[in-house]
């Protein structure tokens, strides 16, 4: 069934429908209803993580079908001979217990790498096709907003509902996948509201992967760190009520910690903090309810996380150290907020919480435990519209702010000010957020990719479809690599 698309979330299954059975040539039985079938595809329909979903299969990938689940099969396409079995192997030299997970630092690979969506030492192409450039590409069967994780020699991804797959680097080939259910976790009960199950899933949290370990976190409310080979060092369940907006932040690895956020009711999410190589819970907090990632911070010898709600917290404790730097009014309706080093300044991308409000970018002082001091603020949508909310987040490179709109309005700002340098008119921008690999910007839209050289003044290198189906996620780079997450699969693109 690898590289079958979902074709639609239904609320309920279509009544009328006849219980079926279908077995896909690689082994795999399900149960639901036939809904179509022609010479070419099954159109099936099937209970899922409490959702009922509609798949359409061609039918090479289809064994045999049966139309009621106590009828007779129909062979529908041969499975491929099997290999005769393998010699048994020699006993295997016992070997020594592996090291312990190493406690992580603050130095891991999670969503858009170290969280910024700077990678300086990249030089991928500056074009590509679905036959120019591509390395390797990796079908899978459902859909994923979770951008991929880099580790030395692999590629870690996810899958709806709630699995974490293994994929080799170098050729594309799945090493393993684990399923991290409710039941997984030992607990009973099913995940919660699905109203926008649709756009965000359980799996849109990116994972976060250092040394020996991959650790996640999913919208169903479990948690889960595994090593490399696959196997599980711990798994937790933890409180989740869901909200509409659903649990899109992704976590963090700080000090010895592994920080996610699960979203809740009444527009407040909890902030979990565990310790990495136990799974043991070092703290929870509840604050306001984002959708940006969290961002770990080091400053003067202490640690921290920062919240895109305006949350900051004291990462040894989970003190809240402060929160909504902007006031009462407003709130981080999606984008991350983005840390300026050099200048010790955050900056975030607030919303006001109506339809067609401002939106504008404000410059903070990073000061955990000082007042609040704003440094500048630059609204890019002066006369407010649906279309001018950010849903993927900024970028900061050398003293250079990039924001893109959801209807394509790229900004770029001086970050020491909020100058605006320029800004140019795009393909609709989507759910990507921007990325510098080297010495460009990548801008990947919702069906096209533009690149642009790094710098104060508007200097298009490239603009060409990406040929990537619905893409969420935000693209990952190492040396002439990308690797990105569409709807249909993992790809690697480079030289």
């Amino acid at each position: 069934m690898r590289g079958i698309p979902i074709l639609l979330l239904l609320g309920l299954c279509a009544s009328g429908l006849r219980a079926a059975e279908l077995e896909t040539t690689a082994g795999q039985v399900h149960r639901g209803t036939i809904v179509a079938e022609d010479e070419g595809f099954v159109t099936f329909a099937m209970r899922q993580a409490g959702t009922t979903m509609q798949i359409k299969l061609p039918k090479r990938v289809v064994h045999r079908l049966r139309d009621t689940a106590d009828g007779d099969w129909r062979i529908i396409t041969p499975k491929p001979a099997r290999k005769p079995p393998e010699p048994e192997p020699e006993p295997a030299i016992q070997e020594p217990e592996p090291d312990p997970l190493p406690p992580p630092t603050t130095e891991p690979f999670g969503w858009r790498g170290d969280h910024s969506g700077v990678f300086p030492d990249a030089d991928p192409p500056l074009h590509w096709s679905a036959t120019e450039n591509r390395v390797w590409t990796l079908p899978l069967n459902e859909k994923s907003n979770a951008s991929v994780v880099l580790a030395t020699d692999r590629v870690f991804a996810c899958e709806e509902p709630n699995t974490l797959i293994c994929i080799d680097r170098a050729t594309g080939a799945e090493l393993w996948r684990r399923t991290n259910s409710i039941a997984d976790a030992g607990a009973t009960g099913e995940p919660h509201s699905t109203k926008w199950v649709g756009t965000y899933g359980w799996t849109t949290p990116t994972p976060v992967t250092y040394g020996h370990g991959v650790w996640a976190s999913f919208g169903n409310g479990v948690v889960a760190c595994y090593d490399l080979e696959g196997d599980r060092q711990w798994i937790k369940k933890v409180h989740v009520d869901g909200h509409a907006y659903m649990t899109a932040a992704s976590p963090c690895l700080i000090d010895d910690l592994f920080v996610c956020y699960m979203a809740r009711k009444d527009w407040v999410g909890t902030y979990y903090a565990f310790h990495a190589t136990t799974g043991e819970l070092a703290w929870e907090q509840v604050s306001r309810i984002q959708q940006g990632s969290l961002i770990p911070l080091q400053l003067d010898g202490r640690s921290y996380v920062l919240a895109s709600c305006g949350t900051i917290f004291d990462a040894a404790t989970g003190d809240k150290l402060k929160e909504r730097w902007w006031g009462k009014k407003g709130r981080n309706w999606g984008p991350t907020a983005v840390w300026d080093r050099d200048a010790r300044s955050v900056i975030f991308p607030v919303y006001d919480g109506t339809r067609e409000g401002t939106k504008p970018m404000i410059a903070f002082a990073l000061d955990p435990t000082g007042p609040t001091r704003e440094l500048w603020r630059y609204d890019s949508d002066p006369e407010p519209h649906y279309g001018g909310r950010m849903y993927g987040s900024p970028v900061l490179h050398d003293g250079v702010f990039y924001g893109a709109r959801k209807d394509g309005h790229l900004f770029a700002l001086d970050a020491s000010d909020g100058t605006e340098l320029y800004t140019a008119e795009l393909p609709g921008n989507g759910f990507c957020s921007l990325a510098v690999a080297g010495a460009y910007v990548y801008i990947t839209g919702k069906q096209e990719t533009t690149i642009l050289r790094a710098g104060r003044t508007y200097d298009e290198v490239a603009r060409f479809a990406h040929d990537l189906e619905k893409v969420r996620s935000s693209p990952v780079f190492a040396g002439t690599r990308m690797y990105i997450r569409d709807r249909s699969g993992v790809h690697c693109i480079g030289r």
